[in-house]
């Protein structure tokens, strides 16, 4: 991010909402979460590519696994 605080926390607030809003208990992801567009309060979390909004997002989820162990 070089030198720019504000686009540094600007990427820590991003990733900070998305492990609480995009992560149920069990650690398992929604595929997407539907936001209030004026409050920014989560509506829901939904799986469009998923069995149903309960379970699983599979292919996302690791896709987000393989992001980390390549991010450390």
């Amino acid at each position: 991010m070089g030198d720019n605080k504000a686009l540094y926390d600007m990427a820590v607030s991003h990733a900070d909402v998305t492990m609480e809003n995009h992560f149920r208990p069990d650690y398992t992801s929604y595929h997407v979460v539907v936001y209030d567009k004026d409050t920014g309060e989560k509506i829901k979390g939904v799986t469009h590519q998923g069995y149903s909004d309960s379970s699983m997002w599979a292919r996302g989820q690791s896709w987000g696994y393989l992001w980390l162990y390549h991010g450390l």
